[in-house]
């Protein structure tokens, strides 16, 4: 209970009897004969005021005298506490006492006896002004506030007057808002123990920063308050970064990003940052709201981890380099291998066959005369001689010898242009596999086409369908110093890779061969030169070409579009290190579908400065 002694008099409490009352105050104290007023004239207006305002008020209002009687109650008192007629009204017609309502209101209380104490105090002090929160039962549920205080009729106490307020949404609304201010503190209170927090006015100055944003940034609470974010720029995000940042919250969206920072002590610092506006009514940012989170530790990482990556991948490109590397070695190896095997197979067939057919060679001129003789001896014998017996002359005729005599040097004529035909696939296969040179030394370049193109001679012309013509148009090319078994090899796989390709075209198929000396550092549309001469070679099909994506790869290791079994894709990638790695030429290819396909080799005619042959790169 709230007890206290009034500072002030309080104004009479007007009842609903107040016209009696009057009447009654004019007969104990009669006015004098025509003194009638103006005030005595609008006491009746000023009293009906009093009473309308009374009934406006949203509290429940009920005034006793001192004799307990009820002088006055509103409406909203009676709504409040359901109070019945009976109470307020005695039996004689007049108004209740107070006993009576005291007595209803105790029947709704959940705590009658206290409320019981604290009148029976009051009233024990007349003077003395009470206040109170009354909870009606549970099944009611609502907070009623209680005020109480005497009225006075001058000077003396005339009664007192109670007024009771229902409170209930009011406290609903201060429990929620309590609920609400705990969990806001308990928010802050989290994110002031785990996030960095800073509150800046609508120009970014800070007017607001938590401890954990000065123990990160070195910074006391008086250097960063009153001051910008610049105060810990890193300079390590561009101008435009923070455009686009003040662009963002400036139209009153939230941003999320990643910024580094730096401390006071020079250090830097990562932090995770959500900036949230705070709008007005006129929906414009009066100020923002910073929730940072370090993440300095996870920075770090990720960068040891990127560079771990970097170092990774730079290891694996370098053991690809290197498997790659060893893969091609192999496979030159291996290839070196099998031209070894095929130069001394040809080697050794060469041999072979280069003695007896010398041998056949040798002596076709000497059985061509021997036959000449003896043919002339039979005709001289014919002519001159005695008739031949009966048995020689039928012989002679058996065998003809008038068509012999016609027929065998023709016989010895096509021995020997047979003879000659061996001895030229013979020198073919010297001259292919270059057994007996080594490194490099000036060679004639045709010299090597024709030998290629005579040991392909079979596909060429062995086709069902018709044979593939070489049409050579040979330059000048002087003697060019290179690897002549190397560069046969690179012949070799172009003119090969360009009979599969015409394999499966139609007819009329053609593999064109040119040859020119060309000026490097000149101007040519399909064939950048380096300054020197170079000797280039032409080799192109009207086969159907290729795609881009196919073109780009052609000297890819390992790279083919033949069917399994038919190719290793080792060709042409042995053949671009032969002639640029080797040779410090260029190796082109030009191709379109449907428009054939031209390789272009150049090789500088006065040797290269590449290196020299290396145990793998060895001619054959």
């Amino acid at each position: 209970m709230s007890i206290t002694k009034p500072e002030r008099t309080v104004p009479l409490i007007l009842p609903l009897n107040i016209d009696q009352q009057i009447m009654a105050t004019q007969q104990q104290n009669p006015p004098p004969i025509n003194t009638y007023t103006l005030a005595d004239k609008d006491l009746p207006a000023s009293l009906a005021l009093l009473q309308a305002t009374l009934e406006a008020t949203a509290d429940g209002i009920i005034a006793f005298d001192l004799a307990g009687c009820i002088t006055h109650y509103n409406r909203r008192f009676v709504e409040m506490w359901g109070i019945p007629d009976t109470v307020l009204v005695a039996d004689g017609g007049g108004l209740g006492h107070r006993d009576a309502v005291l007595a209803h209101i105790l029947e709704c209380l959940e705590n009658p006896e206290k409320f019981l104490i604290d009148i029976r105090q009051l009233y024990a002090q007349p003077e003395a002004e009470y206040c109170q929160v009354l909870e009606l039962k549970k099944s009611d549920g609502r907070i009623i506030e209680c005020h109480s205080l005497p009225f006075h009729l001058g000077s003396k106490i005339a009664g007192r007057v109670w007024s009771f307020s229902d409170i209930t949404k009011l406290r609903v609304t201060e429990s929620r808002l309590r609920q609400s201010i705990k969990e806001l503190s308990d928010i802050k209170l989290a994110l002031d123990k785990a996030a960095i927090l800073a509150i800046t006015d609508a120009n970014g100055v800070i007017t607001y920063a938590n401890n954990k944003f000065c123990e990160l940034s070195k910074y006391s609470g008086k250097e960063l308050i009153g001051n910008t974010h610049k105060v810990v720029n890193s300079q390590y995000h561009n101008r435009k970064f923070f455009a686009d940042l003040w662009e963002t919250i400036s139209r009153g969206d939230i941003w999320k990003g990643e910024i580094k920072n730096r401390a006071k002590d020079g250090s830097y610092y990562w932090v995770d940052t959500t900036i949230i506006p705070f709008l007005d009514e006129a929906g414009q940012p009066f100020q923002y709201f910073a929730i940072r989170f370090d993440i300095t530790s996870r920075k770090q990482v990720e960068e040891a981890l990127q560079k771990s990556q970097a170092k990774l991948k730079r290891q694996t490109q370098q053991l690809q380099g290197t498997l790659s590397e060893l893969q091609r070695a192999q496979t030159q190896l291996v290839q070196n291998e099998k031209m070894t095997a095929l130069g001394q197979i040809a080697a050794g067939l060469a041999h072979e066959i280069n003695n007896p057919v010398s041998f056949i060679f040798g002596n076709i001129a000497h059985a061509d005369s021997y036959i000449k003789d003896m043919l002339h001896l039979i005709e001289l014998y014919q002519k001159y001689g005695e008739p031949l017996a009966p048995e020689i002359a039928a012989h002679l005729e058996e065998m003809d010898l008038e068509f012999m005599s016609e027929d065998l040097p023709k016989l010895l004529a096509s021995m020997k242009v047979g003879a000659e035909r061996i001895r030229e696939i013979v020198l073919s296969l010297r001259n292919f596999s270059r057994l007996d040179e080594s490194g490099r030394k000036r060679v004639d370049i045709h010299e090597g086409i024709e030998s290629t193109l005579l040991l392909l001679q079979n596909r060429l012309h062995g086709m069902p369908d018709g044979a593939i013509e070489v049409i050579k148009t040979y330059g000048n090319l002087p003697a060019v110093e290179c690897c002549a078994a190397d560069m046969n090899q690179v012949f070799m796989s172009i003119l090969s890779n360009a009979i599969d390709a015409l394999e499966s075209q139609p007819g009329p198929r053609q593999i064109q061969i040119c040859t020119e000396v060309v000026a490097g550092g000149d101007t040519h549309e399909d064939l950048p030169l380096d300054a020197g001469s170079y000797a280039v070679i032409r080799i192109a099909d009207n086969g159907p070409g290729m795609p881009l994506a196919v073109k780009n790869r052609i000297f890819d290791p390992f790279f083919t579009t033949k069917a399994v079994g038919y190719g290793t894709g080792m060709g042409l990638s042995i053949g671009y290190q032969i002639v640029v790695e080797k040779h410090g030429g260029h190796l082109y290819c030009i191709s379109e579908p449907g428009h054939g396909t031209e390789l272009v080799i150049a090789i500088p005619v006065g040797g290269s400065t590449g290196p020299d042959p290396s145990p793998l790169q060895k001619p054959l």
